[in-house]
């Protein structure tokens, strides 16, 4: 029984071994994803992604907004955030409604019941760039 394990776990040091082995690091690598904190919630985005973030009002399309509560990067853990590092967005929509929650209230016995719905904004927005050393104008 003993030896079983011990085999099993040879073979398992062996598979891990050999993955290790094909990583390959590239000392060139861009920055590939970062996470914002936006409104005490917290987004990790990738560079040319899309995401629905809560409704910002006063926006209008095309117009760029800059995240500079970067919590983290592929590089670095801020603490609490990054600094001189920003997320640069462009607004493709104002408004998009997200989809619609039903709220049902029941009481037994009481003939009680309350239908209602509820659909919440949000503004889709586009990752454009990420910028270090960024000095605010």
């Amino acid at each position: 029984m003993i030896m079983k394990k011990q085999a099993k776990q040879t073979l398992n040091n062996q598979k891990n071994l050999k993955l290790s082995k094909n990583i390959e690091l590239n000392p060139t690598k861009e920055l590939k994803f970062a996470v914002i904190n936006y409104l005490n919630n917290q987004f990790k985005v990738h560079l040319g992604e899309k995401i629905v973030f809560p409704y910002i009002e006063k926006m209008d399309e095309n117009e760029k907004i800059v995240f500079d509560q970067i919590l983290m990067n592929n590089d670095a853990i801020g603490n609490p955030y990054i600094k001189s590092f920003v997320v640069i967005a462009q607004c493709l929509k104002q408004e998009i409604k997200d989809k619609k929650i039903i709220v049902f209230k029941y009481k037994s016995k009481k003939n009680y019941r309350v239908k209602t719905g509820h659909r919440q904004k949000g503004t889709l927005l586009q990752i454009i760039e990420f910028k270090n050393n960024y000095q605010a104008k």
